[in-house]
């Protein structure tokens, strides 16, 4: 058959071979709510059609000599004309391309499907590594200067007056260690005001939680899983949690780097890194050190990777395949039907949790029992699912995923094939709704305003507990593929914790909100602000404050200071815990009024600094105030309120993993 780019053409083939063959309606008949994933696998790999039309051509995943030569010698006419950044990422193609000794992993090694050729093979790599550390000194990164001279001199390849002029540069570099003159940029904005803007990047750690759920390690103890029939599990607060406070870290199970992103961003850990390892055998995916391209799984995948990349769907059918290398076919093999019968045996408010009673994020089982919607899907949905697990199966098979206990290569059998093919159609079907896009904040320092939120890649999230908001209290931000959970609003002890799965009520209005929710996750949002439809952000009155009865929730009136329905009288003195009458407000009018006022003086004295970059503790802490205050006594929505909540987003964003760029240099072109 001819190659086929996507999944969409791939499909639309079989679907015409099905009609054509008069066998469409007998394969639909299979996708309903009451065949299990098994049943439909089975029956789509027992089509011949579905073996001809379904299976992907393999694209080459070989290194090119050529196109390491030439993206090397463009990146020395880019060094000469003083065009430093560009040099760098021509080195780095350079580099990726070039063809890479075997490198042994925790199980096998790279490059062990290719045959080893006698002679000077790696002198391309030699070459650029050498061109990279030149670069890398007249930059001023003198330690990853060091580290390319070290690689370029174990090649052996280089000729001796090359090898000479290194040896040179690594001196001078151990010079400057001694002397400790290392003046190197690579943690803030301030590199672009230098020859080093690529390195105008932070990677910073990500924090820990102060005290953790005993119960589920990644969330804070000040988290409760909750579950109703309606609302299913989802976490409340047991204590209040007040604003840019984290309720959870959450390194997320396993990962995928877009693949216009994928020469920029580890393919492990998902962090920045402009001086990349590459991969011995493909030039898909680079590494931010040895230990990830040691320790990660990417081997498994990367005579593969080409082909799943080009079916297109931006990396997200990586996920699945990712999860299952990651977790290894034998021990799918032996959970599987242990995890099924948890599921006809355990309340839903139980699964995920080990025999402990620990609901443990690195544990398959979390993953897996993460829901799937199946109940809500249709048979064109089922249908699509199963073509789809067969063409990701079939990839597998070509991979390095059906390895026995030793890590050797088996051929599946066919229990193994269908086992396989329906665990995808789950992964396919619950890792669409609990799977989220990693970001990294843009910071612009010329213009503050035209700074975003850009995302790299997709990570599957076990801890997918956290139900949605249009309006939510809560935030995600990212530090690598760690997402950290930030309260940006008050949550009063048994108020339960969100999050926007969408767009928020700021930015579209309730319509289109509801529709681009129910597509991924089958439900209609019932929120606070879709049942009261408010409006957007630039639709909000400005600068009102009107104070709620902190009773029933109501409008205070701004002019009898009273509450109609609770008939409580704001004006009257605030009464005293445990001295108060029944018909005492719980506060005075007026004093919050002052208390208000005072907080919105303090917040707009702050605003200017943190526009332009401020994160200072005593800036946060008047945000921090200002929200908190507007939480408990202000009538939502509110203009002034989603305006700091706002801005102590955009604090929390520039604490995470950031690129500062100007609009004179585009970092991530």
């Amino acid at each position: 058959m001819d190659y086929a780019q996507s999944y969409e053409d791939l499909e639309k083939l079989f679907l015409n071979e099905l009609v054509k063959n008069r066998k469409f309606m007998a394969a639909l008949a299979y996708m309903k709510p009451n065949r299990t994933a098994e049943e439909m696998f089975s029956y789509i790999w027992s089509l011949d059609e579905a073996h001809r039309f379904l299976t992907p051509a393999l694209l080459p995943s070989s290194k090119s000599k050529d196109a390491s030569c030439v993206y090397c010698r463009q990146g020395d006419i880019a060094h000469k004309l003083g065009n430093l950044d560009k040099a760098l990422k021509l080195y780095n193609l350079a580099i990726v391309s070039a063809p890479h000794p075997a490198i042994m992993t925790g199980n096998s090694s790279f490059d062990k499907d290719n045959t080893r050729v006698l002679g000077n093979v790696y002198g391309d790599l030699a070459q650029a590594y050498m061109s990279r550390s030149v670069l890398l000194f007249d930059m001023e990164q003198y330690e990853k200067c060091f580290n390319d001279i070290d690689r370029a001199l174990e090649l052996d390849c280089l000729p001796p007056s090359q090898k000479v002029k290194i040896l040179e540069i690594k001196e001078k570099c151990q010079k400057i260690f001694l002397e400790g003159k290392i003046k190197e940029l690579s943690a803030s904005e301030k590199a672009l005001n230098t020859s080093q803007s690529s390195f105008a990047y932070v990677n910073p750690m990500p924090p820990k939680l102060t005290e953790c759920n005993s119960a589920i390690p990644c969330v804070s103890s000040a988290v409760t899983l909750a579950y109703t029939p309606l609302q299913g599990r989802h976490l409340t607060a047991n204590r209040g949690i007040v604003p840019g406070e984290i309720v959870c870290v959450d390194e997320g199970y396993s990962s995928v780097v877009f693949q216009e992103m994928s020469k920029m961003y580890c393919t492990v850990c998902v962090e920045r890194c402009l001086v990349p390892l590459p991969c011995p055998t493909c030039s898909m995916v680079v590494f931010c050190s040895e230990s990830c391209r040691t320790l990660g799984n990417h081997w498994q995948e990367c005579r593969v990777l080409p082909t799943l990349y080009e079916l297109g769907n931006k990396a997200f059918m990586c996920l699945p395949c990712r999860v299952m290398i990651k977790t290894s076919h034998i021990k799918i093999k032996k959970m599987i039907p242990l995890l099924q019968q948890e599921v006809k045996d355990q309340p839903p408010e139980t699964l995920g949790f080990n025999k402990d009673g620990i609901y443990d994020s690195t544990d398959y089982r979390s993953v897996y029992h993460l829901v799937t919607n199946k109940e809500k899907r249709d048979e064109t949905g089922y249908f699509k699912f199963s073509m789809r697990a067969f063409i990701l199966t079939k990839l597998l098979q070509q991979g390095h995923y059906f390895l026995d206990d030793h890590g050797n290569p088996f051929t599946p059998s066919h229990e193994d094939i269908i086992l396989t093919g329906s665990t995808l159609i789950h992964h396919l079907m619950n890792l669409q709704s609990n799977s989220a896009e990693i970001n990294y904040w843009e910071e612009n320092v010329l213009d503050h305003q035209k700074s975003s939120i850009e995302a790299c890649g997709y990570a599957a999230y076990p801890l997918s507990l956290i139900n949605h908001a249009c309006n939510p209290n809560c935030v995600e931000f990212f530090y690598g593929k760690t997402k950290v959970v930030r309260a940006t609003h008050f949550i009063p002890p048994g108020g339960s914790l969100t999050v926007s799965y969408g767009d928020s009520f700021l930015s579209a209005d309730r319509d289109s909100r509801r529709d681009a929710i129910m597509k991924p996750f089958h439900f209609t949002c019932t929120c606070e602000a879709c049942e009261n439809d408010w409006p957007t952000f630039v639709n909000l009155p400005r600068f009102e404050m009107d104070l709620k009865c902190l009773m029933c929730k109501n409008e205070i009136h701004p002019i009898a200071k009273a509450c109609s329905e609770c008939r409580l009288d704001y004006n009257k003195p605030r009464a005293v815990k445990g001295m108060g009458r029944q018909d005492l407000p719980p506060y005075n009018y007026y004093d919050i009024e002052v208390k208000l006022g005072k907080l919105l003086s303090e917040f707009i004295a702050v605003t200017a600094k943190i526009a332009v970059g401020s994160t200072s503790d005593d800036d946060v802490k008047v945000v921090r105030k200002f929200i908190k205050a507007f939480c408990i006594y202000v009538c939502q929505p509110n203009f002034l309120f989603m305006n700091a909540v706002r801005f102590l987003c955009l604090i929390c964003n520039r604490l995470g993993s950031r690129i500062y760029v100007s609009s004179q240099i585009p970092i991530t072109s």
